[in-house]
């Protein structure tokens, strides 16, 4: 049964609304629920929800609020303020010629860290779309925030001026979300060579990139070996590569769930090393020159030894000239699952993600 919603924080901790608190988180809501037809709308309602705490008579945090509320993630609550705060700065220009009319246009901008920045670049991306006499796109905004920061890097804040931390806890969902707010520029060609089920992409829209997703097994129109690709060199701006790490994966209690023994049953770890050095290396030809390359591992016990996968990965991508850009660490909501034998070592709860960069010829 679920638990009503009023008993999940501490009675002892709700602050009361005012009346007049209640009657304005009452109109916030009803814009909300009437839909998201316009994203400047309801990020302006969930801004203020958050901004003024409206949320906190039955939620602890805003990030609850909108999870238990609205079914959105943390990301993409802060991402519809963010979006919503650029519009209407811009809306406040007297001389402004055109508003953005999506969420995908305005975007790029909440990357960029004041107001100033959001109004030069998207006056950048409105005049490169009108010398072609076409709408404004989501690339051209993109476009516009990397040439107002040089040398096509884009100078990037968290959302709403949060940071983005190293250290996630959740699921791959909200790992990847959390990646792609500092690595996955709008419109890039985006290749992950390790599909899957996509439980990488659930809060990412897809739509906003370039996607060419493989997978032996799930994949059935392109069913590519990560290790022989069938891409050209250079292709991608990003590579994700997340193959099967557990070891001896047959055993694990978790094989209905991921079906460990049908892709690395039996393997040894050195087997496994073997195969992130095969497909990292394959990564880096199809990857161009100043694109990313994200490679998911964790540490394992093998024969009562620590084995470093994340140290092996890091000098596997050395070899292959590689810069260190970024490691994400991804913490379990739940406890692990285990084999029930007697430990002798601290059992691994969290997860990796590299983030590499292939260097600039």
């Amino acid at each position: 049964m679920k638990m009503p919603v009023a008993k999940l924080i501490d009675a002892s901790l709700v602050e009361r609304l005012s009346a007049s608190e209640q009657r304005a988180l009452q109109r916030a809501e009803v814009t909300i629920a009437k839909g998201m037809k316009s994203f400047v709308a309801v990020g302006l309602a969930l801004k203020a929800i958050r901004d003024r705490r409206l949320y906190r008579e039955q939620y602890g945090t805003f990030e609850e609020y909108c999870a238990r509320r609205w079914e959105l993630s943390r990301p993409r609550g802060y991402e519809l303020c963010a979006a919503a705060e650029v519009v209407e700065d811009l809306s406040a220009i007297a001389d402004i010629r055109l508003l953005p009319e999506n969420e995908a246009q305005t975007r790029p901008l909440t990357r960029l860290k004041d107001p100033a920045q959001w109004r030069r670049a998207w006056d950048m991306a409105v005049n490169m779309a009108a010398a072609e006499k076409r709408p404004v796109t989501a690339r051209d905004t993109e476009e516009a925030v990397q040439r107002l920061n040089g040398n096509g890097r884009i100078e990037l804040a968290g959302l709403d001026g949060q940071p983005v931390f190293n250290c996630i806890q959740g699921d791959n969902a909200d790992l990847i979300a959390a990646v792609a707010r500092l690595y996955l520029p709008t419109g890039c060609r985006v290749a992950d060579i390790t599909y899957g089920r996509g439980v990488f992409w659930q809060r990412v829209n897809l739509a906003d990139y370039r996607f060419y997703k493989s997978d032996k097994i799930t994949c059935p129109s392109s069913p590519h070996d990560f290790r022989r690709l069938p891409y050209k060199a250079g292709f991608f701006d990003v590579v994700v590569f997340d193959p099967p790490y557990a070891h001896a994966g047959d055993s694990m209690r978790v094989e209905p769930c991921y079906q460990i023994a049908s892709t690395a049953g039996g393997l040894s770890h050195r087997d496994i090393m073997e195969g992130y050095e095969r497909g990292m290396t394959e990564a880096t030809r199809i990857l161009k020159p100043g694109g990313t390359c994200w490679v998911k591992c964790a540490d394992e016990i093998e024969a009562a030894h620590q084995r470093r996968s994340h140290m092996k990965v890091f000098q596997i991508a050395q070899g292959l000239d590689l810069v260190d850009e970024d490691l994400f660490v991804l913490m379990q909501e739940t406890p692990p699952v285990t084999n029930g034998r007697r430990q002798r070592h601290a059992r691994k709860n969290c997860s990796f993600l590299w983030v590499f960069r292939k260097p600039a010829r």
